[in-house]
This record gives C-alpha cells, sequence and structure tokens, in this order.
C-alpha cells in the first residue's frame, strides 16, 4: 500500500557539494542560450510574415474583445494575439525583426524552466543536456523559426512555469502566481490543456486540497470561452480506435526521432528502438518506485502531459497523417525529456556514462543542424516569394478578392493586404531590389503583374487612318524592336513569325491583324507567359501601368500577317 506520506512528499533538491557546480551550470546554460539565440536569429534573418500570420494581421488587428476570443484552428490564443497587437502598434508590418526576438524570448524561457527543472533533481550541469536539446532541436526547425509558434511554445514555457510552482513549498502567492501561470498557458494554445492536466496529477496525487482551485480555476476560464467562443471554430475529431493508437504512435517515435536530430522518416530504426528504451525506463522507474511503497507523482505527472498533449494531436489531426510536422516535435521532445529527467532522478553514474551523455548531446545537436539549417532555408525562399509577389501586387491593380498566391498564402486577399499595408506599413520587397532576385522569384512576380492588371489588355476605339512606316520583319530576331513614335506596319518574312516588342511606357495600339494575335509577356522573369489574345480586325490597347521601374516589359506578337502598330 502506498502511504500518505510518499503522496505528499515535495521533491527532494539535489544538494551542490560545491558552489562552483551551481555557478558552472549557469554559466553553461547562458552561453549555449545565447549562442543558440544568436545562431536562430542570423538563420532567419531573411524571413518574413508567413501563412497564418497573415491571418491575424488581416482579420484581427482592431481592440474588440472577440478578435483576442476568437479560436484560431480550435486553439485558445488570447495571449499570443494579444503580443502581436502590441506588435503591430509598435513595429508594424515593415520590421519582422522584433517578432522572432519575442520567439526568442519565449523559447529561452522555456529551456530555461526545463533546465530548472532539471536542475532541482539532477544537478545543475546535467540539467544543461536535457536544455541544450531543446535549445537547438534542428528537427523542430519550424517552431524555432517561425514566430507564429509562440502558440505552442508560450503553452509549454507557462505550464512548465506552474509546474515548478507547484513543486515549491506552498504559499498564497506561489499559489496565485502557479494559477496565473497555467491560465497563461491555456490562453496560449492546446499545449496548455496537457501541462494543465500533468498540474492536477501534481495537486490530486499529493493530496494537496487547498491547492485545488489552482489548476481548477484555469480549467474553468478554458470551459468557458469553448462554450463561447471554442465549439464555432473546434475541429472535426474522431477516427477507429486502429488509427488514433497508429497516430499516437508514431508522433511519439517522431518526437524520440527528434532527439536524435533526425525525423521520423529519416531513421525508423533509431527511433523505434530508443522509444522502446525509454519506455522501459520510464516503466523500470515506475516499478521500482511502487515496490518501494512510493508514488511517483512528478513522473505520472510528465506521463500524463505526454498522453493529453498526444492523444489531443491525435483526436483533431488523425486524418492528415502529419505526426511528423516539424511544429509539433518541440512539445513532444520536451515532454519526454521531463518523463526522462524523473526516470534518472537521483542516480549516481559513473563518470563514463556521464561523458557518454554530453557526447550523445552534442551527436544530436551536430545532426539536428542540417534539418535546421534546411528549414531556415525553405522558410527564407517562401518568404522571399511571397515578398516579391506583394511588391508586384503593390504596383497594379487587383479584384479586391484577388489572391496573389494561393498556395503560400492561402488566406491573402488583394483587399485584406491593402488594408493591412495602409494602417501597418508594408513588408513587401523594394521594387529596386526585385531584378536582382533568382530567376523563380523574379518569374513569379511577373506572374502577379499579369494577373493584378500591371499590365491591361484593353479594347480601344477605331484609330485615325494616319500614314504608318513599314517595318520589314526578318527571321530569327533576337534583339526586341524598338517602338518608334507614331504608326508603324509590322510585315513579317516569314508567314508565321513571333515579333518581340520592348513595351514604352505610353503603350501601343494593336489594330487591322489579318488574324488572332498570342500575345506573350515577361518583365523581371526568364520566361514569356501568355497574357491574352487579339482578335481578327479588333483594335486593343497594351498599357502598362507607370510604376517608375528602368526595367520595360518585352512583349511578343505571334502573327501570320501584317499589324498595325501605333504609340499611345
Amino acid at each position: 500500500m502506498v502511504t500518505t506520506q510518499a503522496l505528499t512528499a515535495e521533491p527532494q533538491v539535489v544538494p551542490a557539494r560545491r558552489d562552483w557546480p551551481e555557478l558552472a551550470g549557469h554559466l553553461v546554460f547562458a552561453t549555449c542560450g545565447l549562442a543558440s539565440a544568436v545562431y536562430l536569429l542570423y538563420l532567419g534573418r531573411h524571413t518574413s510574415f508567413f501563412y497564418d500570420e497573415w491571418s491575424w494581421i488581416q482579420s484581427r488587428r482592431g481592440w474588440r474583445p472577440g478578435n483576442f476570443l476568437a479560436a484560431h484552428n480550435g486553439h485558445f490564443v488570447a495571449l499570443p494575439v494579444l503580443a502581436y497587437h502590441l506588435l503591430f502598434a509598435t513595429a508594424g508590418l515593415r520590421a519582422y525583426l522584433p517578432y522572432r526576438l519575442l520567439l526568442m524570448f519565449c523559447h529561452l524561457a522555456a529551456c530555461f524552466a526545463l533546465y530548472r527543472y532539471g536542475r532541482i533533481r539532477l544537478g545543475p550541469l546535467v540539467a544543461v543536456l536535457p536544455a541544450v536539446l531543446l535549445l537547438l532541436l534542428g528537427a523542430a526547425w519550424q517552431t524555432l523559426l517561425w514566430p507564429f509558434q509562440i502558440t505552442f511554445i508560450g503553452g509549454l514555457a507557462f505550464g512548465l512555469t506552474g509546474f515548478l510552482i507547484l513543486d515549491a513549498v506552498p504559499s498564497r502567492r506561489r499559489n496565485v502566481l502557479g494559477c496565473l501561470c497555467l491560465t497563461a498557458a491555456i490562453a496560449c494554445s492546446g499545449t496548455g490543456l496537457a501541462m494543465l492536466a500533468g498540474a492536477f496529477v501534481r495537486v490530486a496525487l499529493r493530496r494537496q486540497w487547498r491547492r485545488w482551485w489552482v489548476p481548477a480555476v484555469p480549467t474553468v476560464v478554458f470551459g468557458l470561452w469553448y462554450l463561447h467562443y471554442g465549439r464555432a471554430d473546434a475541429p472535426p475529431v474522431g477516427g477507429s480506435a486502429s488509427q488514433l493508437w497508429q497516430y499516437f504512435h508514431r508522433i511519439y517515435q517522431s518526437s524520440i526521432a527528434g532527439l536524435t536530430g533526425h525525423t521520423w522518416l529519416q531513421d525508423r530504426p533509431l527511433a523505434s528502438w530508443l522509444g522502446l528504451a525509454i519506455v522501459l525506463l520510464v516503466a523500470g522507474r515506475l516499478a521500482v518506485e511502487l515496490t518501494h511503497r512510493r508514488l511517483p507523482v512528478d513522473l505520472l505527472s510528465a506521463i500524463a502531459t505526454g498522453v493529453v498533449l498526444w492523444g489531443l494531436t491525435a483526436l483533431t489531426r488523425v486524418h492528415t497523417h502529419d505526426y511528423g510536422a516539424s511544429r509539433y516535435l518541440y512539445g513532444g521532445v520536451l515532454v519526454v525529456l521531463l518523463a526522462v529527467i524523473e526516470a534518472v532522478r537521483g542516480v549516481r553514474l559513473p563518470r563514463l556514462v556521464g561523458a557518454l551523455r554530453a557526447v550523445a548531446t552534442a551527436a544530436s545537436v551536430w545532426a539536428g543542424s542540417t534539418p535546421l539549417r534546411g528549414g531556415a532555408a525553405s522558410l527564407t525562399a517562401v518568404d522571399t516569394y511571397a515578398r516579391a509577389d506583394f511588391a508586384a501586387l503593390e504596383h497594379s491593380r487587383p479584384a479586391p478578392r484577388y489572391q496573389p498566391n494561393p498556395r503560400l498564402l492561402p488566406v491573402v486577399t488583394a483587399a485584406g493586404y491593402f488594408s493591412a499595408v495602409h494602417s501597418l506599413g508594408s513588408p513587401a520587397l523594394s521594387w529596386s531590389a526585385l531584378p536582382r532576385q533568382s530567376a523563380g522569384v523574379r518569374a513569379d512576380a511577373d506572374r502577379v503583374l499579369r494577373q493584378a492588371g500591371a499590365l491591361q489588355l484593353l479594347a480601344a476605339g477605331p484609330q485615325p487612318v494616319t500614314p504608318a512606316g513599314s517595318v520589314t520583319v526578318p527571321s530569327g530576331v533576337v534583339e526586341p524592336l524598338t517602338v518608334r513614335a507614331g504608326c508603324q506596319l509590322l510585315q513579317p518574312q516569314q508567314r508565321a513569325l513571333a515579333v518581340r516588342l520592348s513595351l514604352p511606357a505610353a503603350g501601343i495600339t494593336l489594330s487591322d491583324p489579318v488574324s488572332a494575335i498570342a500575345v506573350r509577356v515577361r518583365r523581371f522573369g526568364p520566361a514569356l507567359a501568355v497574357l491574352g489574345s487579339i482578335g481578327p480586325r479588333q483594335v486593343m490597347l497594351l498599357r502598362p501601368l507607370p510604376d517608375g521601374s528602368p526595367v520595360p516589359w518585352l512583349i511578343q506578337l505571334s502573327t501570320v500577317g501584317t499589324v498595325r502598330l501605333c504609340q499611345g
């Protein structure tokens, strides 16, 4: 039978034999934390607002209560939305660095809380190892580089801080702080619910009934929020028992693989064996504690946190098969580290084993640097495309519902974007920087310019009969022809020929084609693309919007006969 004394026992602090290990642990963690923050800021130096952030930018800018309380994909995100509002009011959209600094602050706070958690149980120097794993968790690159992920990190950081407060000697002030931390956790995202479950286990198994309200208040807050706001945006839940178990099992294995710096798909055998070893380690520690009539409250709390975290993810994401997504690994790895810390707590190991643990940690961080750099490069590429598209959009006349990039930015519309940049400034690439981008980026900007009306092909009225000089176009023309003032009659030497023209700022009028003319254009990009066509005997005006760029439009007319061309 488990004794009541064991139930109410507080975590035992591992005393330091000397002062220098404590100081050394603090210095090592501080150095690693600073170095990792600088490195992550450097990797993401060319990133910008991305995906879900634009949902908040376009639709949650006001200070109405509903903007903070409305759910986001089923999550209660009031605190992250508040943080973004404060940054909107101070930094706007012209600078992304303040948003990234906020992410670094939250990330370092979560890692420091993990270090404090491990220091109490393992000692200061050993506690640095799990903290360093989390500091540079390369497999979770999306969480480390995308400021929107303060939603997930915030819930974990506040929740883990709540654990530390609940582990301390109870006092009124600590109870209030613990309640506030847990409430803040559930107001960041669904990860806070997992941490709240762990807090309930801590209070209940220690029979600290006078503290019941500490986790109860955030539970009531979440329940009231869900009834009024959460149900409207709640994701569909369900799936068969086998599907849920498979998702749960694989997201656990993905978290284990993340510890090694790999993804589950990269190294399934290692993830499987290491995952099994951790399960056996935790189960063995549980068996030992229960055999000695001790209840491992903190270990059971870590297990409950993991079960709720992965269980909720499985219930809401089972049909997406995204268990290996980078954004889900941070929380999973944190939970695994909590369980491992509890499983080896108080165990004295030979120095050789300690050295091997340090080497394994360094190897995992090194292995994780590859997906971290790759993730940073992919985010940078995506954001460069988006900012180039925005630059093209700002020099066009799009319809209000036009979407510049439905694949990368499915929530962004022209009306929403212009409303946002009018209030907060523009994150777009400068117009002068666009010609220096890669060929793919320039081609995508051309696509937006064509679609959004930067180059207009309009029906024109009857043209006055004016003398037209005749221009014979030889075959194999490489350089584009220069359109002179007045009118010209283009006469290809071959029956079918693609005539290339450099479009003047005033535009050109095309008339009297013998047959339909296909119009292909390009400006910054390397390849021509179809803009439209001109029917026989039609009169059409091809006119660019003035934007100040010295780069002209290149026009290709695919014609089978003469065509009358007038400037302006």
